[in-house]
């Protein structure tokens, strides 16, 4: 639910990213839950929101970009 809203939020257009960064955010300061952030550095805008911060969960939505995307993305 969460990804959906994001991504009709954020306006996502991943051809653009050359420069990719990732930040996370607590949902409840001091409980353990955390966002990760997906950020083109370039426009300084998110383009995803991960569920978790764990590794496995990033690298499941960088790759479903796709190899265009991950190709063209430092």
């Amino acid at each position: 639910m969460l990804k959906k809203q994001a991504s009709q939020i954020l306006n996502i257009n991943l051809s653009q990213v050359k420069k990719l960064g990732i930040d996370e955010i607590a949902l409840v300061k001091g409980q353990g839950n955390y966002l990760a952030v997906l950020v083109d550095l370039d426009t300084h805008k998110p383009i995803e929101i991960v569920q978790s911060r764990r590794i496995e969960d990033i690298r499941e939505v960088i790759a479903g970009w796709g190899f265009e995307v991950l190709n063209h993305a430092c």
